[in-house]
């Protein structure tokens, strides 16, 4: 079939000819999203190579939650002398096997504890990226501050002085060597160092025990080898936004610092959102 010359202006959708005639708003509406999918689709790059090697869960991993919280799991990205990125990528969230109390959002992520899960519950949590081009995993742990207070991240706030256990600033002179660490306990293992900066490292890791009768913890190093188990006399306050942590002997040459004073790495809290 074949159009004759004309003055006349039209537009061909799906072969139909319009000549000067208005278009239906459905016609509309339908040249609208076909453009839109159009574009979501070559808008839509598949990950490189080595983002695909890179790609982690995060913000966090491996996702402490009390009963009756809620976490947007993300897709992240490693950076070397950095914080962790978000990926723009799509993935396909799920729980490797169902558990009773926890929920995940197959599209956004979103993750949700029913307020009657018990502590002491764990998942795992898989996300497929585009498609199962690469499978990522990470541990899920439910628990609770009655149970156990010390998990999330902790930064020194104050040097505790031998004696009668006066604060002191955080005076780097003294020497103190976990003055300037960030200290990390999940449910079962904790850390010491620093992360995400020129000055990365780890000081201390292994498993840990508490006794909250006692007022004890007892950390328990897997690295570096060879390092004696420390056993810490803890305090916690201010509603347990602020552990005070004495350490058996002296922490500095000059013998004046027996412990640490800790708070919460973020000013809003244990972590940002809902978590804990």
């Amino acid at each position: 079939m074949a159009f004759l010359p004309s003055k006349r202006t039209g537009t061909i959708i799906r072969g139909v000819l319009y000549c000067g005639e208005k278009i239906p708003a459905y016609r509309k509406l339908m040249m609208a999203l076909i453009l839109m999918l159009v574009a979501a689709a070559h808008g839509q790059k598949k990950l490189s190579s080595w983002e695909l090697d890179n790609a982690v869960i995060g913000p966090e991993s491996p996702i402490h939650l009390i009963p009756g919280s809620t976490y947007t799991a993300q897709i992240m990205l490693v950076n070397p002398d950095g914080p962790l990125s978000p990926l723009k990528t799509k993935a396909d969230w799920s729980l490797e096997s169902a558990v009773k109390g926890v929920t995940i959002n197959r599209l956004s992520g979103q993750i949700d504890i029913a307020k009657d899960t018990p502590n002491g519950i764990s998942a795992k949590i898989i996300a497929r990226i585009e498609g199962g081009r690469r499978v990522l995993k990470t541990s899920l742990f439910i628990f609770t501050r009655e149970s156990n207070p010390f998990v999330g991240e902790w930064r020194v706030e104050s040097l505790l002085a031998c004696g009668d256990g006066h604060e002191m600033k955080p005076d780097y002179t003294l020497k103190a060597p976990l003055a300037r660490d960030h200290l990390r306990f999940q449910v079962t293992d904790f850390w010491i160092g620093l992360e995400n900066n020129i000055a990365a490292h780890t000081t201390l890791t292994g498993p840990y025990e508490y006794d909250l009768k006692a007022g004890t913890i007892t950390l328990k190093p897997t690295w570096p080898k060879q390092k004696p188990t420390v056993v810490w006399n803890y305090q916690l306050s201010e509603e347990g936004h602020k552990l005070a942590i004495r350490t058996s002997k002296p922490e500095d040459p000059a013998g004046q610092v027996c412990g640490y004073g800790y708070v919460p790495l973020n000013a809003s809290g244990f972590v940002k959102g809902s978590r804990y």
